[in-house]
């Protein structure tokens, strides 16, 4: 970075960084309700996720996009 350049930059960040504590956040509680709602989609995410079924996807859509 060329000095004057970097001179400006040092010159803004001490005019204006305001050093904050690091405050280390925790994580929400899983709600039970909410994991039984996504069951049938857990499912869809399964079979996608399955390498053969990911293959032909991408083949038949290879094809669509082709005009084939």
């Amino acid at each position: 970075m060329p000095p004057p350049v970097r001179a400006v930059i040092d010159a803004f960040v001490a005019e204006h960084h305001v050093e904050r504590p690091f405050h280390k956040r925790k994580r929400d509680r899983a709600d039970p309700e909410a994991l039984a709602r996504r069951g049938p989609m857990q499912q869809d995410r399964d079979e996608m996720s399955d390498p053969e079924n990911f293959i032909a996807r991408w083949s038949r859509r290879k094809r669509e996009a082709s005009g084939r």
